[in-house]
């Protein structure tokens, strides 16, 4: 089964596990009227695609202006992104995910699958961060 982050951060919220405000907007949603209430700044834009290289294909921006938001998130809708998951035809965008960047000193991912073997395997994750805006 795989998720998308705006999934997961829905979850954990029901857990009472905090994530970094967001808004999610639709294809065929009214872009300025969805962003018009999310002034937060730094932001990213993210497509809510499956795959793991979904910053290389195009599926992820991070802009500290306001007014290049708008923008970015009208030509990330629609689009193709094609990750290691999607193969050459890429994968539409039709939720883009825009949310606030926290100030992270470390980040802890944690990743769980089933291998071909029936087994659970468990990935811990821990790296630094550096400003990627």
């Amino acid at each position: 089964m795989e998720l998308h982050e705006y999934q997961i951060k829905s979850l954990l919220a029901r857990y009472g596990i905090q994530s970094p405000p967001h808004l999610i907007i639709e294809k065929g949603q009214a872009i300025e009227t969805s962003l018009a209430s999310f002034g937060i700044e730094p932001l990213a834009v993210k497509a809510q695609v499956h795959g793991a290289n979904r910053k290389e294909g195009g599926g992820e921006r991070f802009t500290r202006r306001p007014k290049e938001l708008f923008e970015v998130v009208k030509a990330m809708l629609g689009s193709q992104i094609v990750t290691s998951d999607s193969g050459p035809q890429g994968f539409t965008a039709d939720k883009v995910m825009v949310m606030s960047i926290p100030s992270i000193a470390k980040q802890f991912q944690l990743q769980l699958w089933v291998d071909g073997d029936g087994e659970f395997v468990l990935d811990l994750l821990v790296g630094d961060i550096q400003n990627r805006i």
